[in-house]
């Protein structure tokens, strides 16, 4: 997205450019991740996958606060930032642990 002019955007097109990063992050997060799952042990694995899951609820969470609260632009937009920024923090996190 960084070489995309976002001030020339509609909403629309926001928000089509935003789902289509979301798929992509969520692709590579879900590579990163299964490529640490393959490193560790049974035990490291179980603890990686709760605490994904726990990860994943907090993104969900905090970014619906987002979506509601005060900040501009507002709405679906902050909805969807969130989402984009919290993943790749956690992309990096994942690849940060990987042997």
């Amino acid at each position: 997205m960084d070489s995309v002019d976002l001030g020339a955007f509609k909403n629309s097109q926001w928000a089509s450019c935003a789902d289509q990063e979301i798929k992509r992050q969520d692709a590579t997060l879900n590579t990163e991740y299964n490529k640490l799952r393959k490193s560790l042990s049974a035990d490291q694995k179980e603890s990686l996958t709760k605490a994904q899951r726990a990860w994943l609820k907090f993104r969900e969470d905090w970014c619906k606060f987002e979506e509601a609260g005060p900040s501009a632009p507002g709405g679906v937009a902050n909805y969807n930032f969130c989402i984009l920024e919290l993943t790749d923090k956690q992309i990096d996190a994942i690849k940060g642990l990987q042997f």
